[in-house]
């Protein structure tokens, strides 16, 4: 199991970068403010985070796997 400073260190580390790439050209892609696309990004992040601490849909097991 992934200890609890995992979360925060992968949005600083990976989701934090990707927002301020991805944003920027989101925005002149779809045409709408920074704004907009980056409470999209911003949500999308945390579902990311979220997701990599087995909080969203918990994978199995190892064992269970194997079952």
């Amino acid at each position: 199991m992934r200890s609890l400073s995992d979360p925060p260190r992968h949005a600083i580390g990976f989701e934090l970068p990707a927002l301020g790439l991805m944003v920027p050209p989101g925005a002149v892609l779809f045409h709408r403010p920074l704004r907009q696309i980056g409470a999209l990004g911003v949500a999308a992040a945390r579902l990311a985070t979220l997701w990599n601490l087995d909080l969203v849909v918990p994978l199995p097991s190892e064992g269970e796997r194997r079952a």
